[in-house]
């Protein structure tokens, strides 16, 4: 349920009533005035002053001598205002005297209680308290079920919340189990967009849980749905398509994702609205180049970015995934110019963002470096992964996995360049870093331990070498399996490393397995 502002329909009436003597009647006037001019800063967003006036009328209230559910109504404008301005430990204390009073007033059990309910639990939820949250919906709840019956169309909302909080906990066990009952209820009501919305939210739960095939079956029938009660040409089609074909990228079957993002986008073309133009185009060309469709996706890129470089001043961080994108593309069509251009407005309007020691910058950088390399200029390379190292440090620690990748790309951009006493320590550094990272980063470590490896061979430390090919390989084996291509990968290092030191038949053993897998690709 939706936090509102509770409005009073007898406010006109107390207006136009003849003037009495009674001091409770006149403040009940006053605090009327009150509320309808409170709302009407709060409609227009102007919080500051919607906060004034309710103070005004909580004042108002309690010097009169008003009853507990204009007091309580109060509290409750009062907290919304206060949330609205990110006040968000003010508007908690707020939000649990109005819910007191309230109680107070009206019994534990009222169907009153439950907007105020509603509304701490947002707000708990905002504040990432999910437990609390959780708690104060399920109060809510189980008055809405005693007072208004386990099947009215009041408790789809809380439903709804409580599945919501479910799924941000991890429990899709419990979040289906409200999705399945709010995808009941919908049905019952007749309401078809509250019913897309309820199996909408069921696929969503399945895709969590990794059950494509139940979530695909979902998603189809959201789309069936919106084209029959919207038109195949409606927006909302295009919502439904561009999740279905999310999943399926998801599953890297873009095969399968091409031609739902392409009529998303035919649909959306139709409107007027440029964002939502945007979004299909960024999920098309986004598409395409994960296909390395570079030369088909490269016009939608480049039309996103016209879109993007107008809305730039309102909305730059769009602009900069749009600049990315594009750079990206040029970058893999060996287009390096334009797309060493690009990446420098990225970086620029990074640095403007968030400054020149934030991730945001340092992710910028490192893209920029890309182009660098394949433009064969490793000390531009050098210099710019040296800085987004330190920056990562600075914000990551020492010791992050993401550190770790950055050492290895540093020691190779110094292989490139014949300096391997300088790649050495990094290389070291990235496998003791991924070591302490545990299990998620031992296919890092598997990385890392190839990479000083390869080192070692071409400086002819045969004797160093092998014991890190040795290991890398039953990492990988145990992370993928024993017929995976990288496990592959890792059988032809380590059977190069054995003809190095003449045991052919060795070396000769391990290349057949690598064939063996490499067959079944």
């Amino acid at each position: 349920m939706k936090a509102r502002l509770f409005y009073l329909s007898l406010i006109s009436l107390w207006l136009s009533a003849p003037l009495c003597c009674d001091p409770a009647f006149a403040g009940a006037k006053e605090w009327g005035n009150y509320i309808a001019d409170g709302e009407r800063f709060y409609r227009a967003k102007n919080f500051a002053e919607a906060e004034a006036i309710f103070r005004t009328a909580l004042k108002e209230c309690e010097s009169s001598g008003l009853d507990d559910s204009k007091l309580g109504t109060t509290l409750n404008n009062l907290a919304l205002v206060l949330e609205s301005q990110n006040k968000d430990e003010e508007a908690e204390a707020v939000y649990k005297r109005a819910l007191a009073v309230k109680e107070k007033a009206e019994g534990a059990e009222s169907f009153n209680l439950v907007p105020s309910l509603n509304n701490l639990a947002k707000l708990y939820f905002k504040e990432k308290k999910y437990d609390a949250a959780k708690q104060s919906y399920e109060r809510a709840l189980a008055i809405a079920e005693k007072t208004k019956g386990k099947d009215d169309h009041a408790v789809i909302p809380i439903l709804n919340s409580l599945g919501r909080i479910h799924k941000v906990l991890g429990d899709t066990v419990n979040a289906a189990k409200y999705v399945e009952r709010v995808a009941r209820l919908s049905a019952a009501t007749g309401n078809t967009d509250a019913e897309e919305v309820s199996v909408n939210n069921q696929a969503v739960v399945f895709r969590r849980e990794k059950k494509y095939s139940e979530a695909e079956a979902l998603y189809k029938q959201v789309i069936r749905m919106r084209e029959k009660s919207k038109g195949p040409e409606h927006p909302d089609v295009a919502a439904a398509l561009n999740n279905l074909a999310g999943m399926y990228r998801e599953q890297e079957k873009p095969e399968l994702a091409q031609p739902l993002l392409e009529r998303a986008l035919k649909i959306t073309e139709k409107s007027d609205s440029e964002d939502a133009i945007a979004v299909a185009l960024a999920n098309l060309s986004t598409s395409l180049r994960e296909q390395g469709s570079f030369k088909e996706c490269e016009p939608y890129a480049r039309r996103l970015l016209t879109i993007r470089e107008k809305q730039g001043e309102q909305k730059p961080r769009v602009l900069l995934e749009a600049e990315t994108n594009l750079a990206l593309i040029l970058d893999a069509m060996e287009k390096y110019d334009e797309a060493r251009s690009l990446f420098q407005k990225a970086v620029a309007l990074a640095e403007k963002l968030e400054g020149g020691r934030s991730l945001l910058f340092a992710t910028a950088m490192s893209n920029l470096k890309e182009v660098y390399l394949h433009m064969e200029d490793y000390c531009a390379a050098e210099d710019i992964m040296k800085r987004v190292i330190n920056i990562r440090k600075g914000a990551l620690g020492d010791t992050n996995p993401e550190i770790g990748r950055d050492l290895n790309d540093l020691a190779l951009i110094y292989k490139q360049q014949g300096k391997s006493a300088d790649a050495e320590p990094s290389f070291k550094e990235a496998v003791a870093i991924d070591e302490k990272g545990g299990g998620a980063s031992q296919a890092e470590l598997a990385t890392s331990l190839n990479n000083l490896a390869r080192l070692y061979r071409d400086e002819g430390k045969f004797d160093k070498a092998e014991p890190l090919y040795k290991r890398s390989l039953i990492l990988r084996q145990q992370l993928y399996g024993t017929e995976d291509p990288k496990v592959a990968a890792s059988l032809r290092n380590y059977a190069a490393l054995l003809r190095d030191l003449g045991r052919k038949d060795e070396a000769a053993a391990l290349d057949k397995r690598a064939r063996a897998i490499e067959s079944k690709e």
